[in-house]
């Protein structure tokens, strides 16, 4: 009796031993090799898309489907040196959506302190989009979102849609959980498949962290030039065959990459606070996390940007090329079927810019620098993309920020910013854009017209040559008028 009771102790306790060993492994990271450690807390990184998109764009754009809206926005431009403003420009703009006919205005107004030097309008109703300037032409001016297969063929543009989805471009930058999942399953498998368990490194180490320092877990992984090649060649070929596919493998295949790619994962309680990938002297990713602010760091060498303007160059001077680029708005001719727009010849012609040149010009120059980042502010969420084009000269650089606020009380508050700074000899020059607008729900909205054939020159409804004639001289004069006004307050540099 007494051997069968211990025999139940025993067993309850290699029981109770196993059921503690399968919750660990569970649980925790007890008996987990360094791959899956490894891939693990890598799979934490898919957060890194909100760098990318605001998270607060979905409610947002939900409040103005399901609503009624109006909105009231200023533009403010500078130029000037430090805290000096040498010349101003400023702009309003209002909006307003009817959610009953599902039409939109909006309009855009240059002004010159409190008088108005030009205004341009524009109207979504149904399937018909347009604009609108009384300085140019009294009607609106548009395209008919339908039969465009046809209209494009009139043109000579080929495999055209026949209409364009436009919420496919508003969805662009958005990733849900089945697309996340579909990334992991196909790309990941490629990559764990080119890495031996010999590759695979843990350590422990100390990092800095927005000014403080954290004991943390190091999971490493490091691929030689080989694996590295064959990885980008395998997720590529996952891609259909086309050109520039193909040209990019081919691009990779003939690489020069002397020093290994490393990937290093840094964890702090179970929570990764850091990824890096490296590859000494081509280029630095590093990737922080933390409560209220998250940032993605790139580090470029200029020699492949270098290599990728000249590919983008040819790609462009291909397309310009084709005698069906499009059509040319400084060949401007008077004609009967102008609908009465005056003549206006311009001959100032519209140049491609020379990416040839660009990279030429900072072949010599060692890294580039693009900062991401997003923090919470309140009830508000920044995105900030700062592009250094050469790491050495920090204070030239262009600086875009976006600043999106919950939808309060039915309200939302959002502000755009682009900073361009230069740089002649000690002084930076700084030309700023500031664009804030408010929008409110709306019970009921001033009446939005209904456009058709009586107020709006649709193009779907004339034949190609009259129309091209008439849209090449809508705008020249649009330019012609703008300029004037440009002119007007003090900006004539910036439309030589």
């Amino acid at each position: 009796m007494k051997n069968k009771k211990k025999l139940i102790i025993l067993i309850s306790i290699i029981i109770l031993i196993l059921l503690l060993i399968t919750i660990l492994c569970f649980t925790t990271d007890l008996f987990k090799s360094k791959e899956k450690l490894f891939w693990k807390y890598f799979a934490q990184n898919k957060d890194i898309i909100n760098l990318f998109i605001n998270d607060k764009n979905n409610k947002q754009s939900q409040f103005k489907a399901e609503n009624s809206y109006t909105s009231t926005g200023n533009l403010e431009l500078k130029i000037g040196q430090k805290d000096q403003s040498f010349k101003q420009l400023n702009a309003t703009s209002t909006v307003r959506h009817d959610n009953l006919t599902n039409r939109t205005y909006a309009d855009a107004t240059l002004k010159n302190g409190d008088m108005d030097l030009f205004k341009v309008s524009y109207i979504n109703s149904g399937d018909i989009y347009a604009i609108k300037c009384d300085e140019v032409f009294p009607n609106y001016v548009g395209i008919q979102n339908s039969n465009l297969t046809e209209l494009a063929s009139n043109y000579g543009v080929d495999n055209f849609p026949n209409n364009i989805n436009l919420t496919q471009y508003t969805d662009l930058f958005e990733i849900n959980d089945e697309q996340l999942k579909y990334v992991s399953d196909t790309y990941l498998p490629i990559i764990m498949n080119e890495i031996e368990n010999d590759q695979y490194e843990k350590s422990d180490t100390i990092i800095e962290l927005n000014g403080e320092e954290y004991s943390v877990e190091a999971y490493s992984v490091s691929l030689t030039s080989d694996n590295f090649k064959r990885i980008l060649i395998e997720c590529l070929n996952s891609f259909d065959n086309t050109s520039p596919i193909e040209e990019a493998i081919e691009y990779i295949q003939e690489m020069n990459i002397q020093n290994n790619v490393n990937l290093y994962i840094y964890v702090d309680g179970g929570k990764v606070i850091r990824t890096e990938i490296s590859s000494e002297g081509l280029f630095i990713i590093v990737y922080d996390r933390s409560t209220n602010l998250d940032s993605l760091t790139i580090d470029v060498n200029q020699s492949i940007l270098q290599k990728l303007g000249e590919q983008f160059s040819n790609i462009i001077d291909n397309n310009t090329n084709d005698n069906n680029a499009g059509m040319a708005l400084n060949d401007i001719t008077s004609s009967e079927n102008t609908n009465h727009i005056e003549d206006y010849s311009d001959n100032n012609s519209n140049e491609i810019i020379n990416l040839n040149e660009v990279a030429t010009e900072t072949l010599n120059k060692k890294y580039s620098k693009i900062v991401l980042t997003r923090r919470s502010e309140g009830f508000n969420t920044i995105n900030t993309l700062n592009i250094i084009p050469d790491a050495e000269e920090s204070n030239r650089n262009i600086i875009l920020t976006i600043n999106m606020s919950e939808v309060q009380n039915n309200q939302i508050n959002n502000s755009y910013n682009i900073e361009y700074n230069t740089s002649n000899g000690d002084q930076t020059q700084t030309l700023t854009i500031v664009y804030n607008i408010n929008t409110t729900k709306a019970d009921q909205v001033e009446e939005i017209p209904e456009l058709s054939n009586s107020n709006t020159a649709i193009a779907n409804n004339y034949e190609p040559s009259v129309f091209k004639n008439f849209i090449n001289n809508w705008f020249s004069i649009l330019k012609n008028k703008f300029s004037e006004k440009m002119v007007m307050l003090g900006f004539e540099k910036f439309m030589e």
